[in-house]
């Protein structure tokens, strides 16, 4: 059974990175520990790459079996804006492995155009996070597809559960 993974641990928040071989179930802080420890001014862990990676709310959290690194950011790293605006400059479309379009899914969701989202293909979407990290105007796209895709999926609930209930209405 796997019970032990290679964990890279880097980034700017790191004071000693290195590749750490740890066993499953440690929590990250003390990864962070044998690696010198998380600089005070950190404000981001990340559990995976910098892509793809999923925010740690803090270090209690448990290196898993899919785990490969972690990644801690300090300074002035954050590169987010507050309202961010698509150029509709493309590169997100060059980038995407799907051959989708991000900038017009990211249009339909933002505005809450469901139908015309869903036959945008959002569904085939793998949430790579390429179109994210390319864009220039700091899009958070993948978060905007995340959330389109369950508006979607609450509104076919929500028919689903309407027609059940007519149905049984019907019924009596």
């Amino acid at each position: 059974p796997l019970i032990r993974r290679i964990v890279t641990v880097a980034g700017s928040g790191t004071n000693e990175p290195k590749n750490l071989e740890v066993r499953i179930g440690t929590q990250l802080k003390y990864v962070f520990d044998a690696c010198g420890g998380v600089k005070e001014n950190t404000y981001k862990i990340l559990m995976g790459g910098p892509m793809m990676g999923n925010a740690q709310y803090n270090l209690d959290a448990q290196v898993g079996k899919a785990t490969n690194a972690l990644l801690a950011f300090c300074g002035n790293e954050e590169k987010t804006v507050e309202n961010p605006v698509c150029i509709r400059c493309g590169k997100c479309v060059s980038v995407c492995p799907m051959h989708l379009e991000p900038l017009i899914m990211n249009m339909y969701a933002t505005k809450n155009r469901l139908e015309e989202l869903e036959t945008a293909n959002v569904f085939d979407c793998i949430e790579c996070g390429s179109c994210s990290y390319i864009c220039p105007g700091r899009v958070h796209l993948v978060h905007n597809f995340r959330a389109g895709k369950q508006k979607i999926n609450n509104k076919r609930a929500a028919e689903k559960a309407a027609a059940e209930a007519a149905a049984k209405a019907e019924a009596k």
